[in-house]
């Protein structure tokens, strides 16, 4: 697959909407880490580094933007979907509490 095959629209998100919400969510959930702002020049290079991410991504593997369902996932893999999940909410709620106590 080249870069060309992908719509529009993907290209839009990932060359321009990933990189601005997650530099964006990562600068907060520093925040929320640190219990504090951090510098804002921390969040701009956080987010210069997701758009030289992206745009790496777009140029050596642009199939990876394009998912595509082959098969139905495994017994396996759906509990390990489902514990990963559990633990990506927790340490976030985690997270938040703390910073909303210590604030």
């Amino acid at each position: 697959m080249r870069f060309s095959d992908i719509p529009t629209k993907r290209k839009w998100w990932m060359l321009l909407g990933f990189p601005i919400t997650t530099g964006i969510a990562a600068y907060l959930f520093r925040a929320m880490i640190e219990v504090g702002w951090p510098p804002l020049s921390a969040g701009i290079g956080m987010t210069i580094g997701f758009f030289i991410a992206s745009s790496l991504m777009s140029i050596f593997k642009p199939e990876l933007a394009v998912q595509e369902k082959e098969q139905n996932p495994t017994r396996f893999q759906r509990i390990g979907r489902i514990v990963l999940y559990t633990l990506l909410i927790s340490a976030f709620v985690f997270v938040t509490i703390r910073f909303l106590i210590l604030v």
